[in-house]
């Protein structure tokens, strides 16, 4: 039994066009070794590159003819050689940009200052407040003033209200927590 195979127009032209294609298509980079299954993993790296050549090496561990310099001994050139190490030069680092300049600490509070803060802070004012009315650090503000009483009183009020609502799993674990805090202190 013979099968007649058909062949239509719109099938030879498609096949002609597709072996006539000038379109030269990027160079594919060699897949990313990785310890996930790249047929079937979500993990399918596929790089969007444009045209040209690239350079993807092999990631590696240093070379083991690199030796270290504090395992090289003294009569060995390399010791002191420019190209072995690199060097910090004096001459390039008056070129270098000041990445972050040394402050001097400002001590332009007095004790009516202080006394204000304390004041405002009883009336609920937050640290960041202070801070940026009285240019200081908050860790200064926490320092020299003592904290809202009120507002200590309602954020217990509001953890005795989370607390009430724990299992009694959760608990446990807060009171294991809490015995681990009283020995590590006591061991420190």
């Amino acid at each position: 039994m013979m099968h007649r195979v058909q062949v239509t127009k719109q099938s030879v032209k498609s096949v002609q066009r597709r072996l006539n294609s000038t379109e030269v298509m990027p160079p594919k980079l060699a897949t990313t070794p990785n310890k996930y299954n790249s047929k079937s993993s979500a993990f399918n790296l596929k790089p969007n590159l444009p045209k040209g050549l690239h350079y993807h090496p092999a990631p590696s561990l240093r070379s083991p003819l690199v030796t270290p310099i504090p395992f090289l001994p003294d009569s060995d050139p390399r010791k002191s050689s420019a190209v072995y190490r690199e060097t910090l030069k004096v001459e390039a680092v008056e070129h270098m940009p000041v990445i972050h300049q040394l402050g001097q600490e400002k001590y332009h509070l007095s004790e009516d200052d202080i006394r204000q803060m304390q004041q405002l802070r009883n009336e609920g004012w937050t640290r960041k407040q202070l801070t940026e009315k009285f240019k200081c650090s908050s860790y200064f503000v926490g320092i020299a003033t003592t904290k809202n009483e009120i507002k200590a009183k309602e954020f217990q009020e509001q953890l005795s209200n989370v607390k009430s609502q724990w299992s009694e799993k959760n608990l446990l674990r807060h009171m294991n927590k809490q015995k681990q805090v009283e020995l590590w202190k006591r061991n420190g």
